[in-house]
């Protein structure tokens, strides 16, 4: 939602993108230090009530600013459609395969 509002004020995509996980990283920080944290006695069904609670909290802000519509934002790649194998593919979803290829061996690797 975010990089779609960032979008719609004219910033381009990859830097509305990147902006957007800024925030993200922000809010997540925020609630780590404003929800999770203070816990007085932490089991791990108080940290995921907490987590849970959060989460409806923020949906239910990002609905009522925005509404349940649904939003597209342009593709970070081509447009092409590819026919491999009979299926048919697009670019953005052969860099979505390569980037979590890359994502899971460098988890791997960590």
């Amino acid at each position: 939602m975010l990089t779609w509002v960032l979008t719609g004020a004219g910033l381009g995509l990859f830097s509305a993108a990147l902006l957007a996980v800024a925030c993200t990283i922000i809010v997540a920080l925020l609630l780590e230090r404003l929800a999770i944290r203070p816990v007085r006695y932490p089991t791990e069904m108080s940290y995921m009530m907490a987590t849970i609670a959060s989460a409806s909290i923020i949906k239910g802000i990002v609905l009522l600013l925005w509404g349940s519509e649904t939003r597209r934002i342009p593709p970070f790649f081509g447009t092409e459609v590819i026919q491999f194998f009979g299926a048919t593919l697009t670019s953005q979803v052969l860099c979505v395969l390569g980037l979590l290829v890359l994502v899971t061996v460098g988890l791997s690797l960590f």
